[in-house]
């Protein structure tokens, strides 16, 4: 399963993201013959697909998509996300980095306490410098109520 967050532009009316862009994605994709389902999630929308192999060209292209990332997903309890960090750590090669959470939902935790804690995780492994200017790794959760996707 392929999970992608995709950023859609907002021209300033604070609905995230409009419908006509989920819209066109959803037409692009299927003119391309493929299945996907479509979350609108606050401020982006995360697709899923079967279809490792998806090509997204049109899609990155299009003027209305800021960003397009894939993600993995986890779930949002913080042990999951500790296991996800430690394997982080393992990759980083004493490069710089910053982790980054965007959440949504009740949980008994802050962004930035999470961000914190699982800072410290990959810290400890790796004994990397952290850098919250100009890293040269970033880590991104998205968090949504149980739900979490990440990102290096």
């Amino acid at each position: 399963m392929i999970n992608i967050i995709i950023f859609c532009d907002d021209e300033g009316n604070k609905i995230y993201p409009k419908n006509r862009y989920l819209d066109t994605i959803l037409n692009l994709l299927e003119k391309k013959g493929e299945l996907a389902v479509i979350e609108k999630m606050q401020n982006y929308v995360c697709l899923h697909n079967k279809n490792e192999s998806i090509e997204l060209g049109e899609i990155i292209e299009n003027k209305n998509v800021k960003e397009m990332i894939r993600v993995d997903e986890t779930t949002s309890d913080v042990e999951s996300l500790k296991k996800n960090a430690k394997r982080w750590a393992k990759e980083l090669n004493g490069e710089t980095f910053v982790v980054r959470v965007e959440r949504r939902g009740n949980h008994q935790y802050t962004s930035v306490e999470l961000e914190r804690e699982l800072g410290a995780e990959i810290w400890k492994i790796s004994k990397s410098d952290v850098d919250l200017k100009n890293p040269q790794k970033t880590y991104r959760v998205f968090i949504q109520d149980r739900r979490a996707f990440v990102r290096v």
